[in-house]
């Protein structure tokens, strides 16, 4: 019972965006070429895999900026550009991905 707790006292915003980074790699580089196994080499299952994933990704750093906000408020005043910036390249995004 400990434990969880600790580990909720050690999360920072710079952890949530680094995980959130390592994991889209992750996924990208290793779980993309995993699912595309057995399906032949004209399928575009690769790209439009790739598309959801950065789509996904997209609408989680969007929130996260909006998450970090709140919650970590102390650490925005501090870096309030970090949250700005991923908040209106991501809206930006998402505006162009919904329009």
């Amino acid at each position: 019972m400990i434990a969880p707790l600790n580990m909720l006292n050690s999360l920072t915003p710079s952890k949530l965006y680094g995980w959130s980074i390592v994991s889209f790699f992750a996924i990208t580089f290793i779980g993309i070429p995993v699912i595309s196994i057995g399906h032949s080499g004209g399928e575009p299952v690769p790209l439009v895999t790739f598309y959801y994933v950065a789509v996904a990704f997209i609408w989680i750093f969007f929130f996260l900026s909006i998450v970090t906000t709140i919650f970590f408020f102390a650490w925005f005043k501090k870096y309030w550009y970090i949250n700005t910036v991923l908040f209106a390249v991501t809206g930006y995004a998402l505006l162009q991905l919904l329009l």
